[in-house]
Order: structure tokens, then sequence, then C-alpha cells
């Protein structure tokens, strides 16, 4: 799963600069009037050829989406509805700018607006697909998984333990370990994000996974970012996640 949202954001990186040069050359073809009629012409035939690629790379990404979503079976995050709205706003507007060249004629002009419609869909449609993965991946450098996998973690785990003596000595680890960097009563910065909370918030504060124990887990095990690690051992750290859910 890793590698395929890999190679889909560098593939939409790619759309991205095909949607660049794209509007560009739109610009300088009807905008400009210094541009010899040599160089209009090569324009125009580098235009045309980017506008395919472009569209073959579209289909050929969201052909891939699609597969992946009826294969997952499962409701589609807020984040994914938005990028299926955004791909299909652009697949219609493409048919449109198409029909408005080759067939309906007298609306040529229209093709300017609808060009750079398709530019600004575009790059919303990024934003929410390759431009969130590299946000959340720390530009590809950390391990993601889906959403939907998360939402199966959070349906799996085991509430955290809110045993009394659990949580007296999460406490106490967090007093002797975590409190010069994080509030515990707060949402504000220390040095680290206040942890008032942590565990009935949406996702955790700097790395952006789902707050659930797993994550929690990981988090102290192997640190997101500038945290250190101390070493605490599983019954540790099962302690401080008692005590972060009385947070």
């Amino acid at each position: 799963m890793e590698r395929i949202a890999l190679l889909k954001s560098l593939l939409s990186l790619a759309l991205l600069v095909l949607t660049l040069f794209g509007m560009w050359s739109m610009y300088e073809i009807w905008g400009s009037v210094k541009s010899e009629g040599k160089n209009i012409a090569r324009l125009k035939r580098l235009h045309r050829a980017s506008g395919i690629i472009y569209a073959g790379l579209f289909l050929f990404i969201s052909y891939y989406c699609l597969v992946y979503l009826a294969g997952s079976r499962a409701e589609p995050t807020p984040r994914a509805v938005f990028h299926g709205v955004f791909s299909l706003t652009i697949f219609f507007l493409l048919l449109l700018k198409v029909a408005y060249i080759r067939i309906w004629k007298k609306y040529y002009l229209s093709a300017k607006l609808i060009g750079t419609l398709i530019g600004l869909v575009t790059f919303g449609m990024i934003a929410t697909s390759a431009g969130y993965y590299f946000l959340v991946t720390d530009m590809g450098r950390e391990r993601w998984f889906d959403e939907q996998y998360y939402r199966r973690m959070m349906r799996a785990e085991p509430r955290a333990s809110t045993d009394a003596s659990l949580v007296s000595k999460g406490m106490a680890i967090f007093e002797n370990n975590c409190e010069i960097c994080h509030y515990r009563d707060s949402t504000e910065t220390l040095i680290g994000p206040g942890l008032k909370g942590i565990l009935k918030r949406d996702a955790l504060p700097v790395s952006g996974r789902p707050a659930i124990p797993a994550n929690i887990r990981r988090q102290i095990k192997t640190p997101y970012r500038n945290m250190p690690v101390y070493g605490l051992t599983d019954e540790e750290i099962e302690a401080i996640i008692a005590y972060f859910k009385t947070l």
C-alpha cells in the first residue's frame, strides 16, 4: 500500500508540472502580443501534447484510485470525498473543453476559462492527495498507512485501562519523564505539545497520526521528529496510556 501511495503521489506531482506548463502555454498563446507566428504554432503543438499526456495520466491515476476504493469497500473519509469531487469536476471540464474545441467551435474562446478552471481544480485535487501524503509522511520518509486501516485499528483497539494503580504509576512516570516538555492540563505547547485530552482527539498533534493507544506506543518507542527516546518498558508505556486516558 505504501509503495502504491508513493507512486500515486509522484505521478500527481508530474500532473502538477503538466498543469503549470499547460496554463503558462495557454496564456502565452492567447495573451502574448510579442510572440512570432512560428513560436505560437510550436507552442500550440506543445500545449496540445501536454494536454494529451495530462489527460492520459489523469485517467490512469483515477482508474487505480477507483480500483482501490472498490476493493476497500469502506466509506470514504471527508478528505477522500473532496478529492473525488475535484477529480470528477476535472473529468467533466476536460470533456467540455474538448467539445468546445472540436464540436461547438463558436464557444472556442470559452476554452480559456475552462482551461483555467481545470488548472485551479487540479491544484485542489493534488493538495488533497499528494500534498496530504507528503505532509503526513515527512516528504515520504515516514511510514504511512491508509486512513481506512487506521479506522479498523481504532475499532479493534482495546480501551486503555483506567485501573487506579496503573493510572497512579503512569502519572509518576509522566512527572519524571514527560512533564518538563508537556503540559498535562492544557493543549498549549511548552516544548512539546500539551497533552490534555490527547486520546480524545482525532489526531496526534505533531505526527498527525490517529490519536489511538497504538500510536502513543509507537511515538514513545520510536518518536516522531524531536522527541527523545526514554527506553520505557511495555508495562510503563501501558501505565502512561492509562494515565493519558484520564487527561
